[in-house]
């Protein structure tokens, strides 16, 4: 999965809302400049003009490293990179006294629009994800998970894709009794912190109900998912102690672990899942093929 909080996903919808409106303006000037021969703006003249913009300056902050990596903002840093580039071009030749053919302005175009219709999608698509987090832990609500599931089997049924299922409990009681309900939330966000880490891009976490989870690991073994759990375990002990800074401080952390199978309805696998983590006690439980 993915590490982007909720609160990153919020910010990332503001900056698009930003971006969106700040290229508008942007687009006026150029087309100023081109019919009114008004002076090319000297942040579009320099060198790597996309990276002085406003939501070039957000894009390539150090802090959004992690957001250049995944596919669609490589997407749109290579259409956002490629306007100002044909922009630059425009200026150039009205700068030099050349007349501006259809053809360089067309070029332009067709890059402008394709960045403003792939950034109103990534903000659709962003916007979606948000509205079905979880707002404590930033992990997916439940009634993404029968959907999610589906997809998995369909996937199992056509191409023997397996999937593997991992379902934790984290008792938080004996801390929310000795040190206060914000105390469990800490602990239960920071374990949630720690289990995200663990995970790859495809990895789906969804909240169940308090402090149950289930977690979806498509092309994994049910090996693959009794190792990640004994991982996921220990993530979450040292979470629990270091939150509450105090290594006496524990949790018991109940798991069952299964493989999704063909020829069995989701509910009905999802039910006898949830039936093994209620009878698991804080230890390893033998994993169901």
């Amino acid at each position: 999965m993915i590490n982007v909080s909720a609160d990153e996903l919020a910010s990332i919808i503001k900056q698009i809302d930003a971006a969106l409106a700040h290229h508008e303006a942007w687009r006026e000037v150029l087309h100023r400049v081109l019919i009114c021969r008004l002076p090319a703006p000297a942040s579009e003249m320099g060198s790597a003009p996309h990276e002085h913009c406003e939501f070039g300056r957000w894009l390539y902050s150090p802090a959004n490293a992690h957001l250049r990596a995944l596919p669609a903002f490589r997407t749109i840093e290579a259409l956002h990179a490629g306007m100002h580039a044909k922009a630059h071009a425009l200026y150039e030749l009205r700068l030099g006294g050349h007349v501006v053919s259809l053809e360089a302005f067309d070029a332009y175009a067709q890059v402008a629009e394709a960045f403003r219709d792939e950034m109103a999608a990534l903000r659709a698509r962003v916007r979606y994800t948000l509205d079905n987090l979880d707002p404590l832990t930033g992990v997916f609500i439940q009634r993404r998970l029968i959907g999610e599931l589906e997809s998995a089997l369909q996937r199992l049924r056509d191409a023997g894709e397996p999937c593997g299922l991992l379902l934790f409990e984290v008792d938080l009681k004996a801390i929310n009794h000795s040190r206060g309900l914000g105390a469990g939330d800490a602990v239960l966000c920071a374990a949630i912190g720690q289990v995200r880490e663990a995970l790859a891009s495809r990895d789906r976490i969804f909240r169940l109900v308090a402090a149950q989870f289930l977690v979806c690991l498509p092309g994994r073994s049910v090996d693959d998912v009794n190792a990640l759990a004994r991982d996921i375990r220990e993530r979450i002990r040292v979470a629990v102690a270091g939150t509450l800074d105090d290594e006496r401080q524990t949790a018991a952390i109940r798991h069952a672990a299964m493989a999704l199978q063909a020829g069995v309805p989701v509910q009905a696998q999802l039910d006898e899942a949830l039936g093994r983590l209620a009878v698991a006690s804080d230890r390893e439980m033998p994993a169901s093929a």
